[in-house]
Formats: C-alpha cells, structure tokens, sequence
C-alpha cells in the first residue's frame, strides 16, 4: 500500500504545482477579474455553462465509443447474417441434383422414326426428319449452344416447344393449314 500512497502523493503534488503556475498566468488572472466584475446572476451562469461544457466533453468520449461499438455491432450482424446465407444456399446447391445429360440428336432422331414407323403411315406419308438450326425464343441461345455435340438446333412444333429436330409436315397438312383446318390426316402423327 506504500508504493499506492508514494503514487497517490505524487499526483497531488503534481497537480499543486500545476495549479500554482496556472494562477500565474496572465490569461487566468484576466478571466479572474472578468468573473469578479460580472454580476451575482452572470457569475451563475457562467459557472453553470462551465461545469455543463466540462461534463458535456467529459460524456461525448463514452457516448462516441458506445455509438461506434452500435455500429461495429451492426456491421458484425449483417455480414454474419450475409455468411449464414451464403452457407445456406451453399448448402441447398450441394443438395440439388444433378441434372442428367442430354440425349444425343442421334438418340432423339431414332425415337422419333421408330414413333413414326409405329404409327404404321404410308410411304408417301413419312418425309424424314431433319435437324434444323435454333431460332426459338424460349430456351436463351447460351443454354442451347453446345448441347447436342455442338450444334444449335430448333425444333418446328405447333406449340413452339422443341427436342431439336423436325418433322417435316404432310402435303395435305400444308394444304389444311392454309384454309384454316387444323385437323390432322388419317395416320398423320400428332408432333
């Protein structure tokens, strides 16, 4: 406790001597008669907005350190709550999946001929199938490009929607659709 009381005597000291010099001064000796010569009121006053500039800087240094740590918090719980859904959606990609390959033209063009050849249609009925480029607006061209061992395709289906290959249409489909008959011939697929 000696060396506590050494430290404690010290700082009086010091804070006497620094007290002495300050009344020494010029300024404080001027501010010294200026309070002196105000009135009762004024010297309240003063006083009052002293003690209240005093106790407002001696408050600002905590409450700038407790607004800052609020902000430091914020910050903390966003990026948290950014982490915890970025996991989250890590997660929930891992789970999904995988989508299968897509069949080759080869395999597509096959099913559709032996679709075609089981519909029992006459010669004259069956005009092949063939692989077109893809023009269509409903799969983005990015999607489509590189599929089917690198080409584009297109399909011609009445819907719009499309495997890639084309059935071309019966003469007498042809003549239908011209008058507005969407009925399809005897034995004509329905593609």
């Amino acid at each position: 406790m000696s060396s506590f009381d050494d430290l404690k005597e010290k700082l009086v000291s010091d804070a006497r001597v620094t007290w002495e010099r300050i009344q020494e001064s010029g300024a404080y000796n001027q501010l010294r008669d200026r309070y002196e010569n105000m009135t009762p009121a004024m010297q309240k006053l003063t006083l009052v907005g002293g003690v209240a500039l005093v106790s407002l800087i001696i408050l600002s240094i905590p409450y700038g350190k407790y607004t800052q740590s609020n902000e430091y918090v914020s910050e903390f719980e966003s990026k948290r709550m950014t982490i915890r859904e970025l996991l989250k959606v890590s997660r929930e990609s891992s789970e999904v999946p995988q989508i299968p390959q897509a069949p080759s033209m080869d395999m597509i063009r096959n099913n559709i001929d032996n679709q075609i050849k089981a519909a029992n249609l006459l010669p004259e009925q069956i005009k092949g199938t063939e692989i077109q480029e893809n023009n269509s607006n409903l799969v983005p061209k990015n999607l489509t490009e590189g599929l089917f061992a690198g080409q584009p395709c297109k399909a011609e289906h009445p819907s719009g929607a499309g495997s890639g290959l084309s059935v071309p249409k019966h003469q007498s489909q042809r003549e239908n659709e011209r008058h507005g008959d969407d009925r399809q011939p005897r034995g004509q697929p329905l593609f």
